[in-house]
């Protein structure tokens, strides 16, 4: 009869090494021990944290990785959907690739919020939104090709009464 193969149990090997005492605590905490009390603390922008063993860990960065089953993968950034940095629920969380990716989110977020519509942008001039086919574009900014004239039209206006 195999046993478990936590240090000084005896009991019957149940799934992964471990009897059914042990392997219920691994399922539950990613550990086949119990860990010392874990005491919440809330960082700077409402996010939470552990310190865990010595080591201080966000806790929405713990909830990912046991939901992926192993470490995030370098660069990956985890954004919560209703942007509550205190709701840590696994499905209230998205593992982004990068941070360029997260942004994206949040800007599809902020257009779905303010027009109805995730693919529209904001114009840099008037800030109000709409399709960016119909816009035009420099460097990642969206204008409205009227405002853009107008906002050209002034400027030039602006710079021949102060001469």
């Amino acid at each position: 009869m195999r046993t478990c193969i936590v240090e000084g149990c005896e009991e019957a090997h149940v799934a992964r090494g471990y009897c059914q005492n042990h392997y219920r605590v691994f399922k539950r905490n990613g550990t086949p021990t119990p860990q010392r009390e874990r005491k919440v603390y809330v960082a700077t922008g409402g996010y939470l944290f552990r310190a865990i063993n010595g080591e201080t860990v966000y806790e929405h960065v713990t909830v990912a990785e046991r939901a992926l089953g192993r470490p995030l993968p370098p660069g990956a950034e985890i954004h919560h959907v209703n942007e509550d940095p205190a709701d840590n629920r696994p499905e209230n969380l998205v593992i982004c690739p990068s941070h360029e990716y997260h942004m994206l989110l949040h800007q599809r977020m902020r257009a779905m919020r303010e027009c109805g519509n995730a693919d529209w942008r904001p114009c840099k001039v008037c800030g109000q939104h709409d399709d960016p086919a119909l816009m035009g574009q420099v460097k990642r900014q969206f204008y409205h090709r009227s405002c853009i004239a107008d906002a050209s039209r002034e400027r030039r206006a602006n710079q021949r009464s102060q001469q």
